[in-house]
């Protein structure tokens, strides 16, 4: 190409500028069939424009101009006079520049002056050429080359490298790089502690080799499937959690799994949890009380404006110091394999919880038979997924009875304490029946029945008295739930008046711990008989 070639090109610059810059302004008078060759073009213009920059950059390096221009690098030098590029864009091509100056790299460095091969996919690419080189027989680093070359100025060029590194390392990698690599991983491999993010949740991180991420993946996959299905009415209920809620339910699903097997680490310990807590630590915050704009605690109108003499919900903490609120109490002492270690305001051992309150391996059974999986209407989760429920909650008595327990999967487990989801047993004993109802933004608990209109003998009386939670004569098991839920203290009394307070459970053999007295349940009617210990529930199946 002769010089007077160049310099007329050269000169044709600026009018090129000025067209590209006209069609841009003037893009809406462009036809519906010419906007893909115009496209097109532009990408051409860009390609070559991207190379003539980078090409510049070259020559003003290896001719000394940058050196004489003043300038502190060509990343300068390209800021300095008006390249059109940010100082980011300008530092990744003198980085693609530097590292593509090899003699073994001389394709790959021809595209990235072209303009077929971006600064970031020529930096991978010799980053990529360069382990190959370390780790395979020096006969194949000419074949290495041009891979890594041609594979650049591909659209999906990073994919595309990283796949021809581990083929290229899988096949021809000598003896003495897998075992660097082993070394590599061995240092690499873990999961970080938890660290709080500032807004009351939690956050880890684990980096995994290539045998930990299949084994990994396959049991995620196994259990993070959407639980997508079909009501009998024909409404299809789809799962709404993302890909990555479903797969932290699928980890705290094989979590659970872990726990219910018994099995001891190496010191001793089990996968079971166990909570530090005092006798309220499981009362939930009382609706005469919220926050206002401002953050203050005022009366609300149900509370009639006063003081209503609710007790204080308390905070507890598990073993390893997380402290937790009431409702992740609540939650844990459902279903989890959870050992409680009471406490009395003064900060002293009461008694030491057996996990008696929870479903029994017959009970369990029971549960998966009569279930089959989530009673959660739509779920199709396996029983192998789900937990046992206590429909009316062992905190506000409910006993670990088949006729008050029902198998939740963990989304659906949380989403029944979030909202206090109420139910029953049906009076056969062969299902569920969950207060909710199903609308086109979602479930939703059922509204309460109207106090003047509801009768204890209509048809459902017998599914309500079913659940056997200590509700009276007259009144649901889901009712008293929701009751004790939404005030966890005397919320079911007949006068509405809250309780005293809430004592520790019994040992397990009908005798109160040291220190305490026996107590009705919080929510239970002064009138009634209160339900038995939860201790005493365990084996009834």
């Amino acid at each position: 190409m002769s010089y007077l070639e160049v310099s007329a090109a050269s000169q044709a610059l600026p009018g090129l500028v000025e067209v590209v810059r006209t069609l841009v302004d003037g893009m809406g008078h462009v036809q519906t069939d010419d906007l893909a060759e115009v496209a097109a073009h532009a990408g051409a213009l860009l390609t070559a424009a991207r190379g003539l920059v980078l090409s510049c950059a070259d020559q003003a390096t290896s001719r000394g101009t940058v050196r004489e221009s003043g300038s502190a690098s060509t990343a300068a030098w390209l800021t300095d006079h008006g390249a059109g590029v940010t100082r980011t864009e300008s530092f990744l091509m003198r980085r693609a520049l530097m590292a593509c100056d090899t003699p073994g790299l001389a394709a790959l460095r021809a595209g990235l002056l072209s303009g077929r091969v971006t600064p970031t996919d020529a930096v991978h690419a010799a980053r990529v050429h360069a382990e190959l080189v370390g780790a395979t027989d020096p006969v194949w680093h000419e074949q290495v080359a041009a891979g890594v070359a041609d594979l650049a100025a591909r659209v999906d060029a990073r994919a595309e490298l990283d796949g021809f590194r581990l083929m290229m390392l899988a096949r021809y990698a000598t003896v003495a790089d897998q075992e660097r690599a082993a070394r590599h991983e061995q240092s690499r491999r873990g999961v970080s502690t938890f660290s709080a993010t500032g807004d009351g949740l939690w956050a880890f991180r684990g980096v995994v080799g290539d045998v930990d991420k299949v084994r990994l993946q396959a049991a995620l996959t196994a259990f993070s499937a959407p639980q997508t299905s079909t009501l009998p009415d024909g409404t299809v209920v789809r799962d709404e959690r993302t890909a990555a809620q479903r797969r932290l339910d699928a980890l705290l699903t094989i979590v659970g799994i872990a726990a219910s097997s018994g099995v001891r680490g190496p010191m001793g310990a089990t996968a079971r949890a166990s909570l530090v807590l005092t006798p309220d630590a499981l009362l939930e915050p009382c609706e005469h009380r919220a926050k206002d704009a401002f953050g203050l605690w005022r009366p609300t109108s149900t509370g009639g404006g006063g003081p209503c003499g609710c007790p204080v919900p308390a905070a507890c903490v598990d073993d390893l110091g997380t402290i937790l609120g009431p409702r992740a109490a609540r939650e844990l002492t459902c279903g989890a394999d959870v050992t409680p270690v009471w406490l009395d305001p003064a900060g002293r051992p009461l008694d030491v919880g057996r996990t008696t309150r929870l479903a029994t391996a017959r009970q369990r059974r029971a549960l998966e038979v009569r279930d089959g999986g989530c009673s959660f209407p739509g779920c199709d989760a396996p029983a192998s997924w789900c937990q046992a429920h206590h429909i009316v909650h062992w905190a506000d008595g409910g006993p670990t009875d088949l006729a008050n327990l029902a198998l939740v999967c963990g989304h659906h487990h949380r989403f029944i304490h979030a909202h206090h989801i109420t139910g029953r047993v049906t009076a056969d004993g062969s299902r569920v029946q969950w207060d909710i109802t199903h609308t086109w933004t979602g479930w939703h608990p059922t509204p309460p029945p109207d106090p003047d209109t509801h009768s204890s003998t209509g048809p459902d009386a017998d599914d309500h008295v079913a659940a056997g939670a200590g509700s009276g004569a007259g009144g649901s098991a889901g009712s008293e739930s929701s009751a004790g839920a939404r005030s966890g203290a005397g919320a079911g009394s007949g006068a509405g008046a809250p309780s005293a307070g809430r004592e520790p459970p019994d040992d397990g053999h009908g005798q109160p711990p040291p220190g305490g007295q026996p107590s009705r349940p919080p929510g239970h009617p002064a009138g009634d008989p209160p339900p038995r210990p939860p201790g005493q529930h365990a084996l009834t199946a």
